[in-house]
């Protein structure tokens, strides 16, 4: 209580008369996520622990005792969350506590049902042995969740931490953005009855009850923060880049969240930041000082997230990892090839005739209007799609063209090339494998760039 009284900016005030409070619940990351999303579930009441008082809410006042119920992901699919572990901080109204000292189903049965004679369950074990109390509610909607926390475990003997087990990265991302519909999920597990178990646009897998994939398409509401950040972003990026005055009308857009293109975007995105964390500085060389202009080299899409006042829960610098150089950028194509890719990702073929200017890949562009070059309109519209890119170490050239740019980028190690034709752009990022690549927004826009190479 003291704290919550301390901290206003990050608790309101409390009804003591009801009994609320502050209270945490120790469990795993993806659990905590969904009851952030979802709320609490009292169907999945004793899968972790038991319910030694019923099938109820189990929170503490301690992180002590809290994190006694938390736990990792060690030995699952994917294993993403080792070492992570999570707690949830409610919001709870108790109401009428049962008091008890000791955890007895027929005592918890006064607190239990529409009838009940009490709204929760209060056991003192600290009272009884020494322990922790715990609080118990047995209807969802007493308990409203608050924060998700997620932390790693100091021990103070160093080596009792379990072989292979290394802590939160530095650059830490979730394995599923918060901001999906489905950020709770586990993509590593795939479904058994189909390589295509969630088509377009049904949503979640219904042929198992395990499987936890999906395919959601999501217009993105005309009126939201969303829709005017990405128009922001396609006219900021114009203007800063090649496209000058030239307005590019943002007509719809669609968020896509296609759990097996993102599972494969997040296995190769560890892959390069492993490759990155064998190095003395554990981190990519940063893409703004490739060309050394340190101050003025960064991504523009990048920058036009980190400048002030302009933020959003779904686009946002804070989202990427930084340390291996991921980033937005655009990526023009036409209606029925961006049908192909949502479905199945990105191909990378053979260099055609206006892609081989920096050699084999997928390309992109920081400027809006240099990928609208590479779009095919349809009825006065152009397909922009707004991708995550994990460029890792990259291969800086400023050659007008350079078609052996990938095979001389690879022999050195790196994972993408950036071409800045005689140092003046508009600049391109060429990555080399098509999980590099994530098609996070669909941009239907109104508006052809004029230049041209």
């Amino acid at each position: 209580s003291q704290v919550v009284e301390d901290h206003p900016e990050a608790f309101a005030p409390l009804d003591h008369g009801i009994n609320e409070m502050y209270l945490m619940h120790g469990t795993n990351i993806r659990a905590s996520l969904s009851v952030g999303h979802n709320g609490v579930n009292l169907r999945a009441a004793g899968t972790h622990r038991g319910s030694h008082a019923g099938d109820g809410f189990y929170m503490s006042e301690s992180i002590t005792k809290a994190d006694e119920y938390a736990s990792d992901d060690r030995g699952e699919a994917g294993a993403y969350y080792d070492d992570v572990y999570s707690v949830v901080v409610l919001r709870v109204t108790m109401g009428k506590m049962n008091y008890t000292e000791h955890f007895d189903r027929a005592v918890a049965a006064a607190s239990i049902g529409p009838a009940a004679e009490y709204d929760s369950l209060l056991c003192d074990r600290l009272k009884a042995v020494q322990t922790f109390r715990e609080f118990v509610v047995y209807n969802p909607d007493q308990a409203y969740a608050e924060y998700v926390i997620l932390y790693e475990r100091q021990y103070r003997v160093p080596d009792f931490r379990a072989p292979g087990r290394l802590g939160m990265p530095e650059d830490f991302s979730f394995q599923v953005p918060v901001y999906w519909e489905n950020c709770y999920k586990n993509t590593a597990k795939l479904c058994s009855e189909s390589s295509m178990c969630a088509p377009p646009n049904t949503g979640l897998c219904r042929k198992t009850q395990d499987c936890q994939q999906f395919f959601v398409r999501k217009e993105v509401d005309r009126h939201s923060p969303t829709f005017a950040l990405l128009q922001h972003m396609v006219n900021a990026s114009a203007q800063q880049g090649q496209g000058g005055e030239r307005s590019t009308k943002l007509i719809q857009a669609e968020r896509i969240e296609v759990s097996k293109l993102w599972q494969r975007y997040v296995e190769r995105k560890l892959e390069i930041r492993k490759q990155a964390q064998r190095k003395p500085e554990r981190r990519c060389k940063p893409i703004a000082e490739v060309d050394g202009a340190k101050e003025s080299g960064n991504v523009l899409t990048t920058a036009i997230m980190d400048a002030p006042g302009v933020s959003d829960s779904s686009i946002s610098v804070t989202h990427l990892e930084l340390g291996i150089n991921e980033v937005l950028a655009f990526h023009g194509t036409s209606h029925q090839a961006c049908e192909q890719i949502l479905t199945g990702g990105f191909e990378i073929h053979d260099a055609s005739e206006h892609r081989s200017r920096f050699g084999k890949g997928a390309y992109l562009a920081e400027d809006v209007h240099k990928s609208l070059e590479y779009c095919v309109e349809n009825d006065g519209c152009n397909i922009v799609l707004l991708c995550r890119v994990t460029c890792g170490e990259i291969y800086y050239t400023t050659r007008n063209k350079e078609e052996d740019a990938t095979k001389t980028a690879r022999q050195l190690g790196m994972n993408c090339t950036i071409g800045n034709p005689r140092g003046e752009g508009p600049r391109e990022i060429v990555v080399f494998e098509k999980d590099q690549l994530y098609p996070e927004f669909v941009l239907h826009l109104q508006g052809q760039s004029e230049f041209r190479l």
